[in-house]
């Protein structure tokens, strides 16, 4: 039977006539339930489910059935588990925020991670995320609206630390910097430790930038910038609600606390410098000595000898 079914819906009704055979249900025709009960029991993405129902309603269309994934129970469940996939997701994100937002490059890292968890609890697919420009962001103080249909609305909350609103606009503060300044990456750098920035703006050119990029372990994202893969936001992701993303440390010296409105910087390192100042000065008189020890003069007169006699044997004027 499975033979007769398209090839690209092959594998997932075969699927699910192992699993409805292992239980002893009927597979053909199916009821809403089962289906149900088989798609809970094998949780997965939205789209990786919507391709399991659409080989279940294809099988059966191909043997004369009507197809079972049009009922209605059965889209209002699967509606209503996707709601509660997201709930649980966006209550997780609220633990893990918040990120670093100052110092280098963790502040970098912390700021982009952040846009990535508010954007997947908001229930946009990773690869959507992925796919976003930085043009796809209209900004306003009390809500961001993605993308023109639109694909979903943040709105502002209390809580500084995680409101969506909030992340965003402290990654997009720091995507201009990246854009104009990828080489050395030393405006953002300053700005995430010092909390000292130029202002910036972006031309209508610049707005087509990828709004989330890699980014290396010194802080510099790709030349040209490029969209992340949606599996690397999916790992990211994954990583920071299960605890596993690893910390980001600068190969730079910290050059203290960065965050605006703090009245003072230390110039005080917390170390005592390296005491190489008697060193300095007998290497100076040692080579006081050194030179004293020379004639220069007659050094002078020899080299000035020599290049008039070269001069002179190869008639040069």
């Amino acid at each position: 039977m499975t033979w007769q079914i398209a090839a690209r819906y092959r594998y997932d009704w075969a699927r699910f006539t192992d699993w409805a055979r292992s239980r002893g249900e009927t597979f053909l025709p199916a009821g809403p339930l089962v289906i149900l009960d088989y798609l809970i029991s094998h949780p997965a993405a939205d789209s990786t489910q919507r391709g399991r129902l659409a080989a279940i309603n294809h099988a059966h269309t191909t043997f004369g059935y009507p197809p079972p994934g049009r009922a209605a129970a059965l889209r209002d469940a699967l509606t209503a588990a996707r709601y509660d996939r997201t709930a649980t997701l966006r209550a997780r994100v609220q633990e893990v925020l918040p990120l670093p937002e100052w110092g280098w490059p963790e502040g970098l890292f912390g700021r982009r991670d952040a846009a990535m968890l508010v954007l997947a609890a908001a229930g946009l697919p990773y690869k959507t995320i992925a796919e976003l420009r930085l043009s796809d962001l209209e900004s306003h103080p009390d809500q961001v609206i993605i993308g023109s249909v639109p694909l979903a609305v943040l709105h502002a909350t209390d809580n500084e630390d995680s409101c969506p609103v909030a992340v965003l606009h402290r990654w997009t503060a720091a995507v201009p910097l990246l854009v104009q300044a990828p080489a050395t990456m030393a405006a953002a750098r300053d700005w995430l430790t010092t909390g000292a920035r130029q202002p910036s703006t972006l031309d209508s050119t610049q707005l087509a930038v990828p709004l989330l990029v890699s980014i290396d372990r010194d802080g510099r994202p790709p030349l040209p910038m490029t969209h992340m893969a949606a599996t690397s936001v999916r790992s990211i992701v994954r990583n920071h609600l299960s605890g596993q993303v690893r910390s980001h440390r600068s190969r730079i010296p910290d050059r203290g606390d960065a965050r605006p409105g703090r009245s003072e910087l230390s110039l005080v390192p917390d170390s005592p410098l390296p005491d190489v100042h008697d060193r300095g000065v007998q290497a100076r008189k040692n080579a006081v000595t050194l030179f004293d020890d020379l004639d220069l003069d007659n050094v002078y007169d020899e080299v000035s000898r020599r290049y008039d006699e070269i001069l002179n044997r190869f008639h040069w004027t």
